[in-house]
């Protein structure tokens, strides 16, 4: 599954992820949610726990297009 499907599946459930979470982040991967979170950051540390070091989707849930990727071959985090 590639980011950009994910990215897509976002859009489409952005109406709905707005209504209970606008300003959190929501974790994607392989078109589902895997929670919502505070930060960045704990959306990140979630998304390691989970998947370890591959490719997923954090999108802060905001009515403003805006796109922000974190190439994450170039995060070194210590959970």
């Amino acid at each position: 599954m590639s980011q950009t499907e994910d990215f897509k599946f976002f859009e489409k459930r952005l109406p709905d992820f707005l209504k209970e979470n606008k300003g959190k982040f929501v974790l994607i991967k392989n078109k589902q949610e895997h929670g919502f979170y505070n930060s960045a950051e704990e959306a990140l540390r979630e998304g390691y726990n989970k998947f370890g070091n591959v490719e997923f989707l954090i999108q802060e849930i905001t009515d403003e297009r805006r796109v922000n990727y974190i190439n994450t071959a170039f995060v070194s985090f210590a959970a």
